[in-house]
């Protein structure tokens, strides 16, 4: 089964975290949820983030201030794992004023989302799915459902 951890900082970003999760497990993808309590020390996380095969940062004002996030997500970028932005609501960072592990993720191709949809849920799958599919040596098999979003995004982003 593929995986993803999803990392967040609790206000204003938990409930879509959650919902999210939920989401993406309805539709067979293995989540785990970075903790609520953030008094856990990020590092406790770091063999969860190395068994997901995804990582996901849903950001949002102020994501970015307690070194909890910032810390799994270099983690995540030291291992090389494929990282997928979630940007909840209007809400874009300057990447310039960000460490490169945060600058690399800002220069990612993510999503910008106020609330969960199916529609998007499927696009998030399938780009999770795609990224899976770009491990060497991975041989994971990909729902034909999300064959097609994954070639119908990247298409239109070579488009635009």
């Amino acid at each position: 089964m593929v995986s993803a951890y999803i990392t967040y900082r609790n206000h204003p970003s938990l409930v879509l975290a959650q919902t999210l999760a939920s989401q993406l497990t309805n539709k067979r993808i293995q989540v785990y949820l970075a903790p609520e309590d953030k008094s856990v020390n990020y590092r406790e996380q770091y063999p969860t983030i190395e068994q997901a095969d995804v990582f996901i940062c849903v950001i949002a004002e102020g994501t970015f201030e307690p070194r909890w996030v910032p810390g799994t997500v270099q983690y995540a970028h030291s291992l090389s794992k494929p990282i997928i932005p979630v940007y909840q609501g209007n809400f874009e960072p300057l990447a310039s004023s960000y460490p490169d592990y945060i600058q690399f993720l800002l220069a990612q191709d993510g999503f910008k989302i106020s609330s969960v949809t199916s529609e998007i849920v499927d696009q998030i799958v399938a780009r999770i799915y795609a990224e899976v599919g770009k491990i060497p040596g991975n041989q994971i098999l990909i729902p034909n459902q999300y064959i097609f979003l994954s070639y119908s995004r990247r298409d239109s982003e070579i488009m635009n």
